[in-house]
Parts: structure tokens; sequence; C-alpha cells
């Protein structure tokens, strides 16, 4: 038999590419060839290493199109088996322009970037949920992809099949051109991780901007975001490039989402322009207007109601609002314009007069004023309360405007009182602020007013963004926008677009907060308020990633629109008279200080942070003048509670300020002991580090073993230059010789670096202090955490299962809750925690521990929570968790969940940056914990345990594991 001509048809025939009947001829040599069987059984090895499983009767009908012989199908039989029954799936033919059998059509909405997969195809899926939009892929090009050591392309072929877990880790092999970012965003994106996506598609853009593919993948994730028009402006570049196919379906996406955006402001707008007609001439609104736009119309029947001058008036209102009782549910609606039908209009009939003036703004303060005392002596209810909403004058009157609001017995009214009472304690109780809002907001989509929720929504992402809570505040403005594009409350997205912006800016999500920032200027061109914002946080943006210029363009850009610079605003200019600086910024600045101090507007936090950025500005002319003003805003800050953010952000910007100008005197003894005197202890007199970073300044600070002084200042950062990573190296290094243990001292976003000394030194980061509790008077309680049971959407493994052991309250399986955890944690002498480790910015912004999930599907444990218990006993705290260490994005203080351990009364934590290896932690930990309980220090303990891995396979995660105290 002719051996070598039919081996060399092998591929072909896996790929389908075989006439009928050499086919046929095909699988009678196969039976008898024990090359060909061998290099079968590849292939469907390959399939088999790619998930690919297929049903039996598929398998049959593929295998065996037409009756084969019985030797051929012996010989497909057992190379079917010896493959673990893995099936070949035969598709398209495949040709050298089509290597992964695509065709006519592609199946995802998305560009890929790998020759083969990036020519234009329709977009095509089924309808059919099941099938997803995979497609079989002839693996056979597959394999001859890898043997040529295509990364990208066997990564491609996995992504067209739908195996984007085996696509994201072939890519993060390949190169880190533009076009894998691209196809790295693709993955991101097919997994729901939007923001993931844009990150690596404007980096992709960086490197190669106009990037046919990332401008294409932009548009889909921002429309994703829900950003119509940004993502219409990205495929508006595509259309420039006139590529075949590509730019005509891009025009038509510019055209679909410049006409959906449209369709629902024209709506929005339409609808307040006739709410204005009904509230002043009692033109009633249209009932599509009312089913469509519910919100925005029930807030125009309150006060078209209170305006209007005649019983016959306010009873032509009746059919509104039955058909907006109908939409809510109840008769509330129903009930109050009868009872103000009602009313005696000879008494009443003046007072609407002039509702409809006050409405109108057409009232001056004093008339205002005076208008209000008329109806506080004796008016209908509702005149008093609309009047009360339109002058601003609610907080002046708030216990009456409650009582008002729960007498009325309508939804929308104690949702606004609730929302004012929250407001009127958020400076001073925070806590009571956020129970109040959360409650009225749990009542407020009980009764469906989604108008109301949007802005108690509104009202607490501001809260936990004043709070620096920035998941919570991102949740809640995430809420905001999602009811609000529902509803299609044009103006509610507007805000909510402006708070995602803002927030995604100080979470450090540049990218992100660039697209929201984008969005607010394309959805209202010419708004100069809109306009001011967009640009001032724009400026923001460029200044904290070091383009002064930029921001120097962006901040000149904002209109001033008839307003004084606030309190953010100067903060910019004073960093632009430092690294950007133009004629008349210090007047500018001094002036916009005086006027803020003068405003009388400033809460006693707020004050706090302006101390601290006068003395930052008058520090660079003026040392001592802006040491004392520097000092005085601690001090300041530390006469306040510990619950007011602006002072604690304030003490934390002024200790920066201070230690980078020590730094810049080479007064580096200073910088160690200004480090310790803001996590309130003294610096060590010897074998100390401290290191710092503000914007372009950056020091390494170092006490050696002999207590001499030294260290390292850059003044000069600038964009383009990696992230300030420090390693004492060189002289610094060779001071802390003969150093039995380094304290190393480190503000954010510094602390938790793995690398910063090397593996032979025995060192610990020092944490502020906490609620460090007694551990001798409390009985020992080992406390272990293992067997997890991670919930099922998160798709993590199963970690190795934990045998027995000497711990006193073992939490294992579904029992490893977190408020389990918490509760057991209280009074443990040691505490080990064996569970994944996540990065979750929706729940937290620094890494938190995956948990069972409770009975309300809670699995978090994070920072927060183990801060807001008491840890009595001052426990070892082992973190066996995934980058357990891992900083949040707070700029003022250190935050983590060591930092939380520490804070709640721990001794000591032990955490890593990284990953942590499943099959070694359990060792590596029980030897440390066994070096520490035989009385060695906790660093040294650590550093020995390090070094005795070192070398050992797959042991390098060792080395970022970190302790704190």
């Amino acid at each position: 038999m002719r051996a070598a001509p039919y081996c060399d048809e092998l591929h072909a025939f896996a790929d389908g590419e075989l006439e009928r009947a050499e086919a046929e001829r095909f699988r009678e040599h196969l039976a008898t060839c024990a090359r060909c069987q061998r290099e079968l059984e590849d292939v469907l090895q390959l399939a088999s290493l790619s998930g690919e499983l297929e049903k039996k009767e598929r398998a049959r009908v593929l295998l065996f199109p037409f009756k084969p012989t019985r030797r051929a199908a012996f010989a497909l039989v057992s190379a079917v088996a010896a493959a673990a029954a893995v099936v070949l799936v035969v598709k398209l033919p495949r040709t050298e322009a089509d290597p992964y059998g695509l065709g006519e059509s592609r199946p995802l909405e998305a560009r890929l970037t790998h020759a083969g997969a990036s020519e234009y195809r329709r977009y095509d899926v089924a309808r059919d949920a099941s099938s997803g939009s995979a497609r079989a892929v002839p693996l056979a090009g597959l394999a001859r992809m890898e043997e040529k050591g295509d990364v990208h392309g066997v990564a491609t072929g996995h992504l067209l099949r739908g195996e984007r877990d085996q696509a994201a880790l072939l890519l993060a092999k390949a190169s880190t051109s533009a076009d894998v970012q691209s196809d790295r965003a693709v993955v991101a994106l097919s997994r729901g991780a939007a923001d993931e996506a844009l990150l690596l598609l404007d980096g992709a853009l960086k490197l190669r901007p106009g990037h046919p593919q990332a401008t294409w993948n932009r548009g889909l994730v921002l429309r994703e975001l829900g950003l119509p028009l940004a993502a219409a402006e990205a495929f508006a570049e595509v259309v420039k490039l006139r590529e075949p196919g590509w730019a005509d379906e891009a025009a038509r996406r510019v055209e679909t989402l410049n006409t959906d955006a449209h369709k629902s402001e024209t709506a929005w707008k339409a609808a307040s322009g006739e709410g204005l007609l009904l509230v002043t001439r009692g033109e009633l609104l249209p009932a599509e207007t009312l089913r469509r736009l519910p919100g925005i119309c029930r807030a125009y029947l309150y006060d078209a109601l209170r305006a209007a001058p005649t019983a016959d008036r306010a009873h032509a209102l009746l059919p509104m609002a039955r058909t907006l009782d109908e939409i809510y549910g109840g008769d509330v609606l129903r009930q109050l314009v009868e009872g103000v039908a009602a009313q005696d209009f000879a008494r009443r009939g003046p007072l609407a007069a002039d509702y409809l003036k006050l409405y109108m703004g057409q009232l001056d303060a004093r008339a205002s004023a005076v208008y209000l005392a008329r109806l506080e002596r004796s008016s209908p209810p509702d005149l008093r309360m609309g009047a009360l909403l339109l002058s601003h004058a609610i907080a002046g009157n708030l216990e009456e405007y409650t009582a008002l609001a729960r007498q009325s017995a309508d939804p929308w009214f104690a949702a606004i009182a609730a929302q004012e009472a929250a407001q009127a304690v958020a400076q001073d109780n925070p806590t009571e602020a956020e129970r109040i809002l959360r409650a009225a907001l749990r009542k407020a989509d009980e009764a469906r007013i989604s108008y109301r929720a949007d802005m108690i929504d509104l009202a607490l992402d501001r809260l936990y963004a004043r709070l620096y809570r920035m998941p919570d505040a991102w949740a809640h403005a995430q809420a905001l926008f999602r009811r609000a594009r529902q509803t299609e409350e044009w103006v509610h997205q507007d805000l909510g677009v402006a708070d995602l912006g803002s927030i995604a800016w100080q979470r450090g999500s540049y990218d992100l907060a660039r697209a929201y920032l984008r969005e607010g200027l394309l959805r209202s061109p010419g708004d100069c308020r809109t306009e001011q914002f967009a640009h001032r946080s724009l400026a923001g943006i460029a200044l904290l990633e070091l383009r002064p210029e930029e921001a120097r363009r962006e901040f000149d850009a904002a209109p001033s629109c008839g307003m004084p610079l606030g309190l953010p605003d100067a903060w910019m200019l004073a960093d632009l008279l430092r690294l950007a600086p133009k004629p008349g910024d210090a007047q500018r600045l001094t002036e916009a200080l005086e006027a803020l101090r003068a405003s009388g507007a400033l809460s006693p936090g707020e004050l706090t942070l302006l101390e601290q950025l006068e003395g930052r500005v008058v520090v660079q002319r003026d040392s001592h003048a802006g040491h004392l003003l520097l000092e005085r805003a601690i001090a300041a800050a530390e006469r306040l509670p510990a619950t007011d953010v602006d002072a604690q952000k304030g003490r934390g910007y002024a200790y920066a300020a201070l230690i980078l100008e020590e730094a810049k005197a080479a007064r580096y003894g200073a910088v160690l002991s200004l480090m310790a005197a803001e996590i309130g202890t003294k610096a060590p007199e010897r074998c100390a580090v401290g290191v710092a970073v503000d914007d372009e300044r950056s020091v390494i600070a170092v006490r050696s073993a002999k207590g001499d002084e030294l260290g390292l200042f850059e003044g000069t950062r600038k964009q383009g230059k990696d992230t300030f990573a420090p390693h004492v190296s060189g002289a610094l290094l060779d001071a802390l010789q003969g150093c039995a243990l380094v304290d190393v001292l480190a503000r954010p976003p510094l602390m938790g670096r793995p690398d910063l000394l090397p593996a032979g030194v025995a060192w610990r980061y020092r944490v502020a202090k906490g609620a460090v509790g007694q551990k001798s008077n409390l009985p020992e309680k080992r406390l272990v955490v293992a067997d997890v049971e991670p919930p099922p959407a998160l798709s993590l493994p199963r970690l190795s299962a934990w045998p027995s052991s000497e711990a006193t309250v073992e939490l294992r399986g579904a029992s490893a809750t977190p408020a389990r955890v918490l509760a057991e944690m209280e009074k443990a002498t040691d505490i080990e925690i064996n569970a994944h480790g996540l990065v979750d910015l929706a729940i937290s912004d620094a890494s938190l521990l995956v948990l069972s999930p409770d009975a309300t599907g809670q699995y978090a444990l994070t920072a927060g929570e183990v801060r807001a218990h008491r840890l009595e006993a001052a426990p070892l705290v082992i973190l066996a968790a995934c980058r357990g260490a891992q900083l949040g994005a707070q700029p003022h203080s250190p935050w983590s969940l060591p930092v939380a351990f520490l804070e709640a009364g721990a001794a000591s934590v032990l955490a890593a940056s990284g990953e942590v290896r499943d099959a070694q932690a359990r060792p590596f930990f029980d030897a440390v914990r066994a070096r520490v309980r035989a009385g060695q220090e906790a660093a040294a303990a650590l550093r020995d345990e390090r070094l005795a891995w070192r070398g050992r396979p797959g042991a390098a995660w060792v080395d970022s594991v970190l302790l704190f105290q």
C-alpha cells in the first residue's frame, strides 16, 4: 500500500477537505497505517485539551457520515478510545484565507487581529441561547499553528470556539503588542469586564494610535458601559479608515447609537416642555408621555396642582392622576387631586398664583420669604410643602416638612423628607445619614417611585465618596445610572455619568473616568457647568498621571461659569503652580483660598484640607511659614473625630508634604520621624527604612545599624516613567548590614511592596497602632478556616482539602461564612484563613477573601468588615490567600486587609502581595508559625523559612509573603 501519499492526506481528512471518494479511500488506508492512527490520536488529544466534548450520536454522524468498512471503523474507534472518547468536529473547509473555518460570517461582534480572523465578515449568530457565539474551528489548523509556535493564532482559535479561559491563558503568554492587547480586551469583554477591556484598548491605542480593531472594540466597550454617544464617536473613527465592509457596518452602528440616544433625549425634553405648559396653562400631558416618563410627569403634576388657580383647573388633572396611579399602584394621586379640587379657591387661588410666580423664579429672596411666612400661618399643606422645596428651605423646617410628608401618606414626599433628614446629619453623623438613606431607598423601591430612588442613590453615592467608601459610592452611582437609562430620565442619566466619572477618577481608574467624562461632554454640548466639570476633572487626572502640560490645557479650557474656584479647583491650581505655572496663578490661588475661608461654607474637616493646601503652596517659597501651616493643619485634624474623612485627608496630605520637604533638604532623620509620627509611634533609633512618593517627588530614607541617617530623594519624576518602585540597594543597603530586624515605614501606595529589601533581610511593615488586645488574659484558641466553598458564579477552583489539625476551632465548607468567621475571630489567639483572595473593585478597593456564601449570598470578607470588629487576644493572623496584602486606592492613608486586622487588634499579620500556591501554602505557613511559637521573632522566622524554600520548584511565590506589625 502506498503509505506516504495517503499519510499526507491526514490533516485534510481531519478538516473535512477530502471529497467523498477520497475520504472513503483514506478510511481504508487508516485501518492498516499505524503512523496515521498515531497522528489521528494526536489530533484528537488536541481536541481533548481544548475541552471539545460532543455527544456520542454526533460523533457517529460526523465521523461516519457514510458506512465505513469493518476494518476502518475498528481503526477509528480504537483511535477515539485512545483519545479518551474525545471526538473531532468537522466543519467548514479550511483554506489559507480562512484557517478558522469561519466562512462568510463571524460569530463575534468584536474584531480580532490575527490573520484569517481579521478580514471582514458579516456578524451573524444563532438566536438559540444554548449555542452561544462559539464556532467549531478545525483542530488540525490549530495544531499547525501550535507547531509553528503561533501562540496568538491558537488563542484566536480558542476564542472563536468560545473557550475564553484558554484564550486568556495563551494571550497572557503572547507579546504585549497592540494586536494582542486588543484581543485580550475581547476576552475581557466576553466575560463582562468592560472596565478591564477599556484599559487594555486604551493601552493598545497608545501603542498604535488609530489601531482599527482596538478602535472598533472600544466602541463596543463604551456601548456596554451605557455610553452610546462616546461609542458612536469611536465607530465614527472606524468609518474614517474606509476599510471594506468594516466602514459600512461602523456607519450603521454610528447611526443606531446616535438615533437611540437622541430619541431618549428628545422624549425627555418634549415631556419637560409639556410639563411646563401643564403647570403654567393646565394643558394635560398625553397618555403616552405619562406611560413613557411617569417620574418627571408625576413631579409636574404636583406643581400643576399647586399652581392651579381654580377648582376646575385642579379637577381637570384627575385623568392624569388616575393614569399615574395605575402605573405606580394605589390611588394616592387621585385622592390628592380630589382633595385639592374640593378646597375653597377664594382663599387658595391667590396663594396658588403666588406659587406659580415662585415656580417661575419671579419672586426675589425677600418676596419668597414673605410668601413662605403667609403659608406658614394658614395654608393648604401641599402648598407649604411645595414652597419649602422650591425655596430650598426644608432643612430649616425639617420637623414640619417630615410631619406634613407623613400626613400626606405619599411615599414621594416621605423620600424627600428622608433625604433632607440625612443631609442634616451627614457631616456630624455619617453613619446615621447612611441608615436613613438606605431605609428610604428600600421604601422608594417598594413604592416603585424610581424618580425619587434615583435621588436617594445620588445622595448615597456622594456620601460614600466623601467617606472614601468608593466601592459603595460606585455601586449607587451605577444603580442611579442604570435605573435612569431604563426609565429614560435624561437629566438623571447626566447626574449618573458625572458621578461615575468622578468616582472612577478618585479610584484611580483614569481610562474609565475619561470615558464617562467624554460622554458627559457629548450629552450636553455647550452646557457651561458640564464643560467646567469635565475639563477640570480631566485636568486632575492628567496631574495624577504626571502630565502637567495636558493638565494646564484642560484646566484653562474649563469655563468659569461665573463661579469662584472651589476647593478641588484650588488644589489643582496649586499643583499647576508647582508643575506648569503661568503668570497670575499665585495671585489667583491666594484670592481663591481667601474667598473659600471667608465663605463660611466649609466644614471643619474641609478647613483642614484648605489649611494644608495653603501650607503646600507657602512652603515652596517660605519653608518656615509653610511648615507652621502644615503642622497647624495636622493639629486641627487631630482635634476632630476620626470619622471626619476630610480631616483625615488633610492630616495625611499635610504629613506627605512635610515628609517630601524634609527629603528635599536631605534631612532623612526628620523624614523617618515624621513617618513614625503619622502612625502614632516613635521612629526606631537604628535599622529603619522609610519610603514615600507624592506626585513627582519620592524618597527612600534609611537609619543604619549604627544610627546614621542617609537616603535618596528624587524630585523630577515624569510621565512615562514606571511607577515609583523603591528598592533599597547600594550604599543604603550596606548601611543596614548588621541589623537583626529592619522596620519599614511606608506611605500609600507603597505599603505592601514585596521587593523593597532582599529576601535575606528580616524586615516588617510598621502600621498605625490599633487596639491591641491582651492575649495573656484569654485561653489559647487557634482558628482555622479551610475547605471554603466559593460561589459557583465566581468560577474559582476548590482548594486542596484541609487535613485534620490541632486547631481549637475549624470552620470548613459551608460553615465558613463571613459572619461565622468574624464571630470566631474575636477571641482567637491564632487565625489562619485558607481561601481565595480576590480583587473586585465592585466590592472593595482593597483585596478581599472569598469565603462560603451565607443564606443571603454574602461571601466576601472585606477590610471594612474586619476593622469593625475587635480582636481581643492580639492574634497572629495568617492570610493564606492570593493578593491578601493588596493596598486599596486610598491616597491619604494605607488601607488593606493586613491594616484592617491590625487596627482591629491583631499583633502580626502574614499576607502575600502576589499569588499563593495551593499545595505549598500549608507547609510554608505552618513552618513560619512553628518558628514564631518557638520564640523566634516573626520577621526572622519569615526570612529563615523563605530562604529555606528558595530554589524549590514553584516556590518563588514565598518572596511575596510579607509581615505587618
